[in-house]
């Protein structure tokens, strides 16, 4: 058996990224972990060019690696456990999280959507979690975010 998958492994090498994602824990990636505000109240939790980081969104986007998926959503998860925590446990609320949808042509290639996957992973971690797929529509292709240019 170790034989057949030595060959396999020289007929098929792993690719970098997904090398990288088999040896992460959720806890060596949670310690990347940097919540930071932006724009907008928008909250970045975990440093994009951070080589493991990147590995995993990449094994997560491109390859539906389901560990890239489960690390990314434990992240998000004790995330949004730490911001429930200091809300008033009085108060009855409930955390949405609402998957920004692909464009037809984007999801076929694919296969999937990420982000929703990513949220599924979450929701598995902490059950508090609702996601709603269906409130926000794509209503025209765009170019994709690694095409364009930052400022």
């Amino acid at each position: 058996m170790k034989l057949i998958r030595a060959l396999f492994t020289l007929l098929f090498p792993e690719r970098p990224s997904e090398t990288i994602v088999a040896d992460l824990t959720p806890e060596s990636l949670g310690t990347l972990a940097e919540p930071t505000q932006g724009e907008r109240n928008i909250v970045c939790l975990l440093p994009y060019r951070a080589p493991l980081v990147n590995a995993c969104i990449r094994e997560a986007k491109f390859h539906a690696n389901p560990k890239a998926w489960t690390l990314l959503g434990s992240i998000l998860a004790d995330y949004v456990r730490e911001l429930e925590s200091d809300w008033n446990t009085f108060e009855d609320h409930q955390i949405i999280l609402v998957p920004i949808p692909l464009s037809k042509r984007r999801m076929k290639e694919r296969g999937h959507n990420q982000v929703e996957r990513i949220a599924e992973s979450a929701r598995t971690s902490y059950a508090h979690l609702r996601i709603e797929k269906t409130l926000l529509v794509r209503v025209r292709d765009t170019l994709p975010q690694a095409g364009l240019r930052s400022h």
